[in-house]
């Protein structure tokens, strides 16, 4: 908006002074009759018009600039906390236009004053693992702008102090939660399988119950250990122990998974961590669908709490 608003300053200052041009050339000839001097004064008076409005345009967008500056301070100056999660800077590294993206986002944030919260535990484990050389590198250049501009509650503490018996609560119910997800029930069955149980999906499926969330439909978890059953007879004949153990950690609740939700559940009892004010949302940056599925339960079981929201990109 603001490119064509400036090209339509241009437009009519160049017309101005076509204008301004053209009324000089017709001065030069107004002795030979009236008609050259109309036309010139017209020329004239059209040429200043246009130049005039150029300017105004030209203000016009300046304060336009001004405004959207100031109204972009202001959204992120009142931006609800943001962590993100480990499998979405692995992901943004492996495409060169979303790391431009989560390096400009980061940077935003930090300049803003309200930084991305990266728990300690993402860190350790956002590394390397395959690719090639430039994902090698955004990874290590995302790892140093993470450092120099995000955050962890554990940098906060020398501000706020933050009760043990809080961070082992939201950690318990974090990791409570997460427990309930088709993803880690998916976990349990594949261990069963792995230990030599012969157990169908129907029968796991029937003995679990109680041990899941109702705010997800049975259906989901019945998917769940179909899609993850397929995965594991796909690999258990030709791969080794590594791979298969690779297999079920993925399936399964990560350090940086509970550090991740129990960031997001510590900032809602202490709001100090956040501004000192109140917290109505606060956001995880995530695809995993630990995180997806838990955000749902929590906001479903805790209907007066703030709620914890999930987006899949910045």
């Amino acid at each position: 908006m603001k490119r064509n608003i400036r090209i339509l300053g241009v437009i009519f200052f160049v017309f101005g002074i076509i204008f301004l041009l053209n009324s000089n050339l017709n001065f030069t000839g107004a002795f030979i009759g009236s008609s050259n001097a109309f036309s010139s004064s017209f020329s004239l008076i059209l040429g200043i018009i246009f130049i005039i409005v150029s300017f105004i345009v030209f203000a016009f967008t300046g304060r336009l600039e001004d405004n959207l500056v100031e109204t972009e301070e202001l959204e992120i100056g009142q931006a609800s906390p943001v962590i993100i999660d480990t499998n979405f800077l692995i992901e943004a590294c492996r495409n060169p236009a979303e790391y431009k993206t989560v390096m400009r986002f980061i940077k935003e944030r930090h300049d803003y004053g309200k930084p991305v919260i990266v728990p300690k535990s993402v860190f350790s484990e956002f590394k390397f693992i395959s690719g090639d050389e430039g994902e090698k590198s955004r990874i290590k250049n995302l790892k140093e702008a993470l450092a120099a501009y995000t955050t962890t509650l554990e940098d906060k503490e020398g501000d706020v102090l933050i009760n043990s018996d809080a961070r082992k609560k939201s950690n318990h119910m974090a990791e409570y939660i997460l427990r309930q997800t088709p993803k880690y029930l998916a976990y349990k069955y594949l261990s069963e399988i792995d230990k030599g149980e012969k157990i169908t999906v129907d029968k796991f499926l029937g003995k679990s119950r109680g041990k899941f969330s109702t705010v997800l439909s049975e259906d989901k978890y019945e998917e769940n250990l179909h899609s993850a059953r397929r995965e594991y007879d796909k690999i258990n004949d030709r791969a080794g122990i590594k791979v298969k153990n690779n297999l079920l950690s993925s399936y399964d609740v990560s350090p940086a998974d509970i550090d991740i939700l129990s960031s997001a559940l510590l900032l809602k009892e202490i709001p100090q961590l956040w501004g000192n004010r109140p917290l109505n949302e606060i956001d995880i940056i995530t695809k995993d669908s630990h995180l997806i599925d838990s955000s749902k339960i929590f906001n479903r079981t805790h209907p007066g709490k703030n709620k914890i929201n999930i987006r899949e990109k910045i």
